[in-house]
């Protein structure tokens, strides 16, 4: 919810500042710069750490990726030919959503396999990186106070860790590439084969 709240909170704040200064380059780099050094903060939680310092690392965390959301908005319908601006919309939209499949796969795996590596390591059962989700309601509930709490949980924070690692390089990858998007204005006419049609004065032949 915090999360959701941050990144919500930025997007509006973001969109009413493009408006007004008719830029968008700025919330681009600074929101991927952002997302690089909130996503590099992520990497300093432990199993140890407190649910009030989690929350603190999702706050920034959500803002800067409300501000890539407002603004590549903003961006893609700026770069693209009048013409073309609803189907610059249509496809960024389906990139997006496409990235977010291959996002969650990507982390994922990479998740997954970490956590085997790490379980491997702390001689404990390798099988509980593939059913990963059913023992962290084991490990809050039946395995609370058991030997093997304080292993597994090291264990999966570590394997977090490392998906954190792998996203903080790819944010910085994508906060490079950023530097190379165009400045285009916003403020133009729009083109549209759809027109509002005005009636003319009203002649005595019509009435």
């Amino acid at each position: 919810m915090v999360l959701t709240f941050s990144l919500l909170s930025s997007s509006i704040i973001c969109g009413l500042l493009i408006t007004r200064t008719a830029r968008y380059r700025w919330a681009l780099w600074l929101g991927w710069f952002s997302i690089l050094c909130a996503s590099a903060l992520m990497i300093v939680l432990k199993a140890s750490t407190p649910t009030w310092g989690v929350i603190l690392t999702f706050i920034p965390l959500g803002a800067a990726h409300g501000l890539v959301l407002s603004s590549q908005n903003f961006a893609i319908q700026a770069l693209a030919k009048a013409r073309d601006e609803a189907y610059a919309a249509g496809f960024y939209t389906f990139c997006r959503t496409t990235g977010f499949c291959f996002g969650v796969a990507i982390l994922g795996a990479t998740f997954h396999n970490f956590l085997g590596t790490h379980l491997r390591a702390a001689n404990l059962d390798v099988a509980i990186a593939d059913n990963a989700e059913k023992y962290i309601i084991l490990l809050n509930k039946v395995m609370k106070g058991s030997p093997l709490e304080i292993p597994l949980r090291n264990a999966y924070a570590a394997a977090f860790r490392n998906v954190f690692e792998v996203s903080t390089g790819i944010a910085g990858l994508a906060w490079f590439l950023s530097l190379f998007i165009r400045e285009a204005s916003m403020n133009r006419a729009l083109e549209s084969e759809h027109v509002l049609l005005t009636a003319g004065p009203q002649t005595t032949a019509d009435a």
